[in-house]
């Protein structure tokens, strides 16, 4: 099995430039969306991350990579380790990819107390469902 560039692991925004920037620096690469629909004219494969699933079986479909994009929003330690172990599980061998999470400001976008506005800091109230 061919190792890739680079995986990204939830294209959304980021993948419409992502993907040709990749494409055109001859990078190899894949990307994964829920559905598998195309994204800037790439497609992609469909794959849901199921943070409640233990098992590594769920990253078994994924292609060998040498960097792995995570895009979506991870809320907890755990579903971070769980993805990244899950990851090497499903693909032992001498390979030992880098993993890049992208953070993303949708998790405070819940009610913040008073005290806090108009700041929002890594220690605010944040949506971890």
């Amino acid at each position: 099995m061919q190792q890739l560039d680079l995986l990204i692991l939830g294209a959304g925004w980021t993948s419409t430039f992502l993907l040709p920037l990749t494409t055109h620096h001859h990078l190899t690469h894949a990307a994964t969306t829920r559905d598998g629909r195309p994204v800037a004219h790439t497609p992609t494969l469909a794959w849901t991350f199921d943070p409640t699933d233990p098992s590594p079986t769920q990253f078994a479909a994924l292609p060998l990579a040498k960097n792995i994009l995570i895009t979506f929003p991870l809320t907890t330690p755990h579903q971070t380790h769980l993805l990244v172990s899950g990851y090497r599980a499903a693909h032992p061998g001498k390979h030992d990819p880098r993993f890049i999470q992208l953070g993303s400001t949708g998790i405070w976008q819940i009610p913040q107390p008073p005290a806090s506005r108009p700041w929002v800091t890594r220690r605010s109230p944040h949506d971890a469902s």
